[in-house]
């Protein structure tokens, strides 16, 4: 496939994701950038603000260049969107959930069973008070990771005192804010959820259609490996 990649299509790889202020996704596209370019590609990379008309606008133009290959977030796009992806005949990884199925690939780790064993650990702690600080700005996994977790903890005869929930892009200030209005609430005793969900991810990412498993020691949200290139460009 790559003898293929290398005549038909450019050395670029289409790279959607929704923000650039949340560091979580500076640090994945910090792994994408050094793993593509060990391969000898090059990101192009749009940030669609968590708005799937904005992704799709975007990944059209990203399609005229050719790209050998193309990243997004999430499993969740348009109709328009999913059609050109599957039209394209192109390697196409959908990063930061499992929990669907994907259009060819997807690495990242399952929120639903992620937001469950947050609850489960928390109780086993002996917490009972538990609030939550959150975003509901089209953030498709967050929502099925808050979702998850008020269920449980409902559940297993729990609630959430302080279910702050923010119409804003998560970025550390936004958290900091979230944290003072989830601790203002009396006996809270949880002020996010946020460190936890992260080691899940950590320990349990995988590329579902390959079935690869990336180990717990990556220091970013795609694995830092070569392998990993070459699987995903068809090496």
């Amino acid at each position: 496939m790559a003898g293929s990649l290398a005549h038909s299509r450019s050395n670029q790889v289409a790279v959607l994701i929704p923000s650039l202020v949340n560091n979580v996704y500076s640090q994945v596209l910090t792994g994408i950038t050094e793993v593509l370019e060990r391969a000898d590609y090059h990101p192009v990379v749009g940030v669609t603000n968590n708005d799937l008309r904005k992704e799709e606008a975007l990944l059209e133009s990203m399609m005229s260049w050719r790209p050998a290959a193309a990243i997004l977030a999430n499993l969740t796009h348009t109709d328009r969107t999913t059609r050109i992806l599957r039209a394209a005949s192109i390697p196409v990884v959908e990063i930061m959930d499992i929990n669907g199925v994907p259009i060819d690939m997807s690495v990242g780790f399952n929120h639903i069973h992620a937001a469950q064993e947050l609850a489960d650990y928390l109780i086993g702690r002996g917490y009972r008070r538990f609030g939550y600080v959150g975003w509901i700005r089209n953030e498709f996994a967050a929502s099925a990771r808050y979702a998850a977790l008020r269920a449980r903890l409902e559940r297993l005869g729990y609630g959430l005192v302080a279910p702050d929930l923010f119409k804003m892009p998560p970025d550390v200030p936004g958290g900091k804010y979230g944290t003072s209005c989830s601790w203002s609430r009396p006996q809270t005793q949880m002020s996010s959820s946020t460190p936890m969900i992260w080691r899940q991810w950590e320990e349990r990412s995988i590329v579902s259609k390959a079935e690869y498993r990336f180990p717990a020691s990556s220091q970013s949200q795609v694995s830092q490996d070569l392998e990993w290139a070459k699987v995903f460009l068809g090496h």
